[in-house]
This record gives structure tokens, C-alpha cells and sequence, in this order.
């Protein structure tokens, strides 16, 4: 299964897509504290600037996208947020792979 979070900045409708552990299996308190602690973040210069943004937890919302075909969550993710009208921030972001 490979799967890819979207979250999105609900204030300004941008939207960042990926699949690093990091964001899954967390309650949206925690997900809202990984995103914008950003000390503990590589230097993805358009996450971390993308991550300043947030003014709180309720500028969050979130969902999940999942495929068993590798490429397709990704895909699924790109139009949920051209179909939702959220600017995409996420440029080089790479799917989560389940261990089966």
C-alpha cells in the first residue's frame, strides 16, 4: 500500500503532500506540532516556509490518500488539491510505502 497525507493551511489555501512517517499516525494536536516545529525538519525550504504560516491548529485540516499501484496515491494527491483549489507547495515529495 503506499499512501500520502495531504495538509493543508486552511487560511490561505495551500497544501503540502507527502509520504514521510513522520505525519502519520499522529491525532491532528500532534500532526499541527511536527508541521510547525520546524527545528526538526531538514532544510525543504518550501516546507519550512510553508510550515512558518500556520497561526494555529485551526488553520489545520488534513486527509489521507492510499493506492496499492506505486505512483497513484501520489497522483491522487496532486488532483484532490488542484480539485480543491489549495496552491501545492509540495514539489519532490515521495509516497509512503506500508511494509506488507
Amino acid at each position: 500500500m503506499f499512501e500520502m497525507i495531504i495538509m493543508v493551511n486552511k487560511t490561505e489555501g495551500s497544501a503540502y503532500s507527502s509520504g514521510n512517517d513522520q505525519f502519520f499516525d499522529v491525532d491532528k494536536a500532534k500532526l499541527y506540532e511536527v508541521i510547525t516545529n520546524t527545528s526538526k525538519h531538514s532544510s525543504n525550504n518550501n516546507f519550512l516556509e510553508w510550515a512558518s504560516r500556520f497561526n494555529d491548529l485551526n488553520d489545520l485540516h488534513f486527509e489521507f490518500v492510499s493506492s496499492g499501484t506505486k505512483g497513484e496515491a501520489k497522483d491522487k494527491s496532486i488532483t484532490r488539491m488542484k480539485d480543491q483549489g489549495w496552491t501545492e507547495i509540495s514539489l519532490l515529495t515521495k509516497e509512503k510505502t506500508e511494509a506488507r
